[in-house]
């Protein structure tokens, strides 16, 4: 990405991508801990299994539409 956008424009991205995870996540008790340059985990202490799955298809489904 910094390739293409500069260093200062990836780490903007990175930086919106990584509020954007918290606004979705953080209210649900979960923390996003970056595992790479290029890859994000998020972990959700409170969830069951089909709550989380719930919670990724809704961010997935905001991020595609409006992210």
């Amino acid at each position: 990405m910094c390739e293409v956008l500069g260093h200062t424009r990836g780490q903007e991205v990175l930086s919106a991508l990584g509020t954007y995870i918290n606004k979705h996540f953080g209210s649900v008790g979960g923390f996003p801990p970056a595992t790479a340059k290029n890859e994000f985990a998020t972990l959700l202490p409170f969830s069951n299994p089909e709550e989380a799955g719930r919670i990724l298809k809704d961010f997935a489904e905001d991020l595609q539409n409006e992210g």
